[in-house]
């Protein structure tokens, strides 16, 4: 998979719809940055059928093998690992000193 890094210029378009063009597989960074945030709509009450341009790139990318497996592993971790209490302290119990 290729990663585009680009500005949002006309040629930085076209080097994305070149891409497309041809079915390479492309993330830009910012896609990965934002799909898993998105990907807990449901979590957060959001009505993707209210976004029609987000439900589309949101599905497009899920459709990605790489975001697939990555998925996969997350499921899998969530199903089959508890947080112990150490971990609890780090993800939860930090105070700024």
């Amino acid at each position: 998979m290729i990663e585009l890094f680009y500005a949002p210029t006309p040629n930085g378009w076209k080097i994305s719809i070149a891409l497309e063009e041809i079915e390479l597989e492309y993330c830009v960074t910012a896609d990965m940055a934002i799909w898993p945030w998105v990907h807990l709509h449901d979590m957060h009450r959001q009505n993707l059928d209210e976004f029609p341009q987000v439900r589309r790139w949101y599905e497009h990318i899920g459709r990605r093998g790489a975001v697939q497996r990555g998925v996969s592993v997350l499921n899998d971790m969530f199903t089959s690992q508890s947080i112990d209490e150490e971990g609890r302290k780090v993800l939860f119990g930090q105070q700024r000193r």
